[in-house]
């Protein structure tokens, strides 16, 4: 959820919680201006949220991702076969016989040739084919409680109950804010560790 900010100090907090020393003519290129530009206007706009399922929702249309019945219905799915078939997903996933099955490391592999076109197959599947409105998964970037996430048709209203800006100093809003940089590959300013201020 994006709303504008009109008080850019809270942005440029953060932004200098996330990359201590920007302003060093000693540092090495951070990137390209405009990209840091971009990533400095869309922290300014945003906000995190937490949301309650409407009580139209139906519980029979959640599904967990990792159920293995659920695995191994997809898995013998012909367009979820067509993808595991694919050269690159065999040679990274496949036996002795070159044969690759559907499974949970498959769906967490963030490569855009072998991870990413299985896991849109199964959200096509499960939500326009098929009807699902909410798909529990665990998070490529994250690990135990805080990997599980839900991703909700778009379709589905959901009850907002709480929001707020990013701020800096929130120590999971500065890890969140950093990991995005990371996988990305922001400039490297934006990925420095956060440094305590001095007391």
């Amino acid at each position: 959820m994006q709303v504008s900010l009109k008080d850019a100090k809270v942005a440029d907090a953060l932004l200098e919680a996330m990359s201590p020393g920007l302003d060093d003519p000693d540092l090495d290129d951070l990137g390209d201006p405009e990209q840091v530009q971009g990533v400095q206007d869309f922290l300014a706009e945003s906000q995190v949220g937490l949301f309650k399922p409407p009580p139209s929702i139906r519980l029979d249309r959640l599904v967990d991702v990792f159920n293995q019945r659920l695995l191994a219905a997809l898995d013998s799915h012909h367009r979820i076969r067509s993808e595991l078939s694919k050269p690159e997903v065999v040679a990274a996933f496949g036996d002795e016989e070159g044969s690759v099955h559907l499974d949970g490391s498959l769906i967490r592999n963030a490569s855009s040739r072998v991870g990413r076109p299985v896991t849109q197959e199964i959200s096509f599947l499960l939500f326009d084919v098929l009807g699902v409105q909410g798909l529990r998964y665990y998070s490529r970037h994250a690990d135990g409680d805080r990997a599980i996430c839900w991703a909700v048709h778009g379709q589905v209203r959901l009850d907002l109950k709480s929001a707020e800006y990013l701020d800096p100093a929130n120590d999971e809003h500065r890890a969140a804010v950093q990991l995005v940089s990371d996988l990305y590959e922001l400039p490297v300013a934006w990925a420095a560790a956060v440094q305590e201020a001095a007391p």
